[in-house]
């Protein structure tokens, strides 16, 4: 249901909803490498370089979690309250979070400020996916 870049290993894992699964996924083959169930069901996924784990929500839940690399191991850390599906992704110069949701909400949160969520827009349409890209 997402994916995410393990920009360390340079690995792509990939989170499944239904049924619930954690992936490592070979890029040469497009093949996915089961490597665990986690206790949530992973709406999207993003890897947080200032905290060196994997981030991914619940989507309709909103429960935010750290998600463990080997297993897929999940730990909350933050309850948003709802968000509708879509994507997440992590700002690496401040740390802070992104989240889009089919619902056409854009949202930042900010773990440094106890996972603090505030909305920068809404009514801008269903969006399912969000990425970062490379500094300027």
């Amino acid at each position: 249901f997402g994916a995410g870049y393990h920009i360390p290993s340079g690995t792509l894992y990939a989170s499944g909803e239904t049924p619930r699964g954690w992936y490592r996924m070979n890029t040469s083959t497009a093949t996915a490498v089961f490597l665990g169930e986690p206790d949530a069901s992973l709406t999207d996924i993003a890897w947080d370089p200032i905290r060196e784990t994997f981030v991914g929500y619940e989507g309709l839940s909103g429960k935010l979690y750290s998600i463990s690399l080997g297993t897929g191991d999940t730990t909350l850390i933050a309850n948003l309250t709802f968000i509708n599906n879509g994507g997440i992704e992590v700002d690496p110069l401040t740390g802070d979070y992104y989240i889009i949701d089919l619902s056409g909400n854009f949202y930042r949160v900010q773990p440094d400020a106890d996972y603090t969520r505030t909305e920068i827009m809404s009514g801008i349409g269903a969006h399912d996916g969000l990425t970062v890209g490379p500094p300027r």
